[in-house]
């Protein structure tokens, strides 16, 4: 789906959550189009590295491959947070002041039972958890992006770090098809969660 296909599908919830007197409708929806728009990066980022015209005049092929991978990885994660976020605060859960509900968070309350998903909800939520391109998603989170902000965060600065090897490869023929099914699961993820929120 393009960019306007993902904000078109977005805005198809709009009569359910003006029609709502839930008074997060209007953040739950808001959260959606930026998912769709992170969804839309990814996608992105898969086309550029899979395109020899892009990646050729690079000096360091692995370079582009980092960074369409930060890219690709980070958004379809970032989408997927949206979209737990959106469903705890629909539920009537709100984050705590200075950050927002993630997956992570989503996944702490349905352990402990705060939170009951609906089958469908339930469906797209085991899906990211039971797949390894959902898992390696979360890993990539995890492992590198959240290690990185809370170490900056003690020593003011970047640790030396890299891709987790379950997100590593070797060429750029291999990487470009990792990158691709990626984007394509964290679309897969949207359109999925959108139906069952609908």
């Amino acid at each position: 789906m393009t960019l306007a296909e993902l904000l078109a599908s977005a805005a198809a919830l709009h009569p359910v959550l003006s029609s709502s007197s839930n008074p997060e409708a209007l953040n739950v929806g808001t959260r959606l189009q930026v998912s769709a728009r992170h969804v839309s990066a990814a996608q992105f980022g898969a086309r550029f590295f899979g395109d020899p015209t892009q990646v050729a005049p690079l000096t360091d092929s692995a370079t582009a491959q980092t960074a369409a991978m930060m890219l690709v990885f980070g958004c379809g994660q970032a989408s997927i947070d949206l979209c737990a976020s959106s469903l705890l605060r629909w539920q009537g859960i709100l984050p705590k002041q200075g950050r927002d509900h993630d997956f992570g968070d989503l996944t702490r309350q349905v352990s402990t039972g705060a939170v009951t998903l609906a089958p469908k909800q339930r469906r797209w939520y085991d899906t990211i958890l039971s797949q390894p391109d959902g898992q390696q998603l979360t890993t990539f989170r995890d492992a590198i992006v959240h290690r990185v902000i809370r170490q900056d965060a003690r020593v003011g600065g970047f640790p030396r770090t890299s891709i987790a090897p379950s997100t590593s490869t070797s060429g750029i023929e291999e990487a470009s098809i990792l990158l691709q099914r990626i984007a394509a699961f964290a679309e897969a993820r949207w359109r999925e969660f959108w139906s069952a929120f609908a």
